[in-house]
């Protein structure tokens, strides 16, 4: 019987066992952020940084947050090393000691040349592979995001969750949001995949 256990398992080692992180769509990652801000890195710790804030869009947090460093592996790596003076822009949850960073490398988004380049792809378009957005239109097209829209979480089969979104707006604040910038009206689309509350 030893031997039958011991054949198993150099037989199940000997299988390479791949994972693949699910990422979450950037309207899930907006809607589940108790914080959402710009700022830059100003001290850096071994598992956090202390962050300077510049700019608030969702929730509110004193000047300088200590962010909780995401753990990188395979499928999501963070765009370079960890520096005082980065400047980011963060979707967060409050954690028990730090803030928390929502979906790894898609909740901390560098801020280059004043632009925001989506850390995955394929959240914003398959036709577009590196979409890149003036910083500007992607702070606006958050900010109203949140202000119009709520998400609703429920619980699904098993450890899964559904998502649906609530309107907090009327319609013709809806529309004017989508006419914001291409950044804002493909946000305003991707809420027609959701059940609406």
């Amino acid at each position: 019987m030893k031997k039958m256990i011991l054949l198993f398992l150099s037989v199940l080692c000997s299988f390479g066992l791949y994972a693949k992180k699910t990422h979450l769509p950037l309207e899930i990652i907006a809607g589940k952020a108790d914080l959402i801000v710009t700022g830059k890195i100003m001290e850096v710790q071994e598992k956090s940084y202390i962050f300077k804030i510049t700019e608030t869009l969702k929730g509110s947090a004193g000047g300088l947050i200590s962010v909780e460093k995401f753990e990188e592996w395979t499928c999501d790596i963070r765009f370079a090393k960890h520096k005082i003076g980065q400047t980011l822009f963060l979707f967060l949850q409050k954690g028990a000691v730090n803030w928390t960073i929502i979906d790894g490398g898609n909740g901390e988004l560098p801020i280059i040349n004043q632009q925001i380049k989506l850390m995955n792809p394929t959240a914003y378009s398959a036709a577009n592979p590196t979409p890149t957005f003036p910083i500007t239109a992607f702070k606006n097209g958050i900010r109203l995001f949140c202000q119009y829209f709520e998400l609703i979480q429920k619980r699904g089969e098993g450890i899964r969750f559904s998502y649906a979104f609530r309107s907090l707006v009327s319609s013709d604040k809806i529309l004017s949001f989508k006419l914001n910038s291409p950044f804002s009206a493909w946000l305003a689309t991707q809420i027609k995949k959701y059940d609406q509350v």
